[in-house]
This record gives C-alpha cells, sequence and structure tokens, in this order.
C-alpha cells in the first residue's frame, strides 16, 4: 500500500466550466476564445467551494478566456491570483475550429474517423498533434 501525498504536494486538475461550444451540437473548440456561459460560471463557482479548504499553493490556466474566468472564480475564493500560461491552451484544432463535429463527420468522414481512432500522431488539419499538444502542457508543468 503506498503512502498519501503529503499535503500540498499534489497536483489538482480541473477543467473550465461549460462554454455554449460544448452543448449540443459541439463544435471543436480548441484555441477558440469562447466565454463560459451561465452554467459555466455556476460550475466555477461550485469548483471554488470544493477546492475552498485545501491547500492550494499556486494556480495556474491557460490565457483563453474559458480557463482564466474559471480560475479568476476560483482564486478570488481561495485567495490566489491565477497564472495565465498559452502552454496550458486546449489542443489547436486547426482548420476544425468553431466547426461542429456533425459537420466534420459529413465532410472529413476520413479525419474524423482517424481523430476517433487517435494516437499520438493524429494531427488535426491545420493544426497541432496530440503529442505535440501533450508536449506543450508537460512543459508548462515542469
Amino acid at each position: 500500500m503506498s503512502e498519501a501525498p503529503a499535503r500540498g504536494t499534489g497536483l489538482l486538475l480541473a477543467r473550465h466550466g461549460q462554454t455554449n461550444d460544448n452543448l449540443e451540437p459541439l463544435r471543436a473548440q480548441g484555441f477558440r476564445d469562447t466565454p463560459l456561459n451561465a452554467v459555466g460560471i455556476e460550475q466555477a463557482h461550485a469548483l471554488a467551494e470544493r477546492v475552498a479548504g485545501m491547500e492550494v499553493g499556486s494556480l495556474w490556466c491557460s490565457d483563453l478566456i474559458r480557463a482564466a474566468t474559471t480560475a479568476r472564480i476560483v482564486g478570488e475564493r481561495i485567495g490566489l491570483d491565477p497564472i495565465a500560461d498559452p502552454r496550458l491552451r486546449e489542443g489547436n484544432r486547426g482548420d476544425w475550429e468553431g466547426q461542429l463535429f456533425i459537420d466534420i463527420a459529413k465532410e472529413d468522414p476520413d479525419g474524423y474517423a482517424a481523430w476517433l481512432a487517435a494516437g499520438p500522431d493524429f494531427r488535426f488539419p491545420g493544426g497541432e498533434s496530440l503529442q505535440e499538444q501533450a508536449d506543450r502542457v508537460w512543459a508548462a508543468l515542469e
């Protein structure tokens, strides 16, 4: 049985609250700077309450408005100013950004199927590969 990590040494990851792009029919967001909707703001406040009793040493987010707003709401509750880093952005979906996934599936069925079966080398048309995204995020966490 492994020991629990010492307080304050863990890493807590949270996704931003809901945006209209997260509603059916879903859109590819990527680097699109879509704001939180009313539900997303409520979710950010709920997250803030959930982490309020935890020892949080720093608060990081991407520079996109949906993540920055979520982090700001959490930060106000726990007394930390978020640090925005563009390397923490969602993957660059390239030509697919802003398009409905149902339309992508119709217009680019091979690309859509490749994405569903995606391995680390899958590259969004005009965007980045899943491995590039992972490397970018890990670089920010180092």
